[in-house]
């Protein structure tokens, strides 16, 4: 089955998953405020997103790379046991 490197290259793309997902709402709620923007007080996206990620960040809980291995290394072995336990 799986091993460790597979369980990092999935974390990484979750979180690659994640950040998009992150970025395509930012974009969709800058694209409905864009109407309403001026040459006084208009946003670029950018700036926009930078000021989301910083807000979610700051936001977010704290959990380290290691917790994150730990969760999903028992996430797989439950998955592992529940295969089995088809055959």
């Amino acid at each position: 089955m799986g091993g460790i490197l597979d369980i990092e290259f999935d974390i990484s793309m979750i979180h690659y998953a994640a950040e998009k997902e992150m970025e395509d709402a930012a974009w969709s709620l800058w694209s409905q405020s864009y109407h309403t923007f001026n040459a006084e007080n208009f946003i670029p996206f950018s700036e926009f997103k930078s000021k989301v990620f910083n807000t979610a960040s700051k936001d977010s809980a704290k959990i380290s790379y290691d917790e994150v291995k730990a969760i999903m290394s028992k996430v797989v072995e439950d998955y592992e046991l529940r295969e089995e336990d088809k055959r």
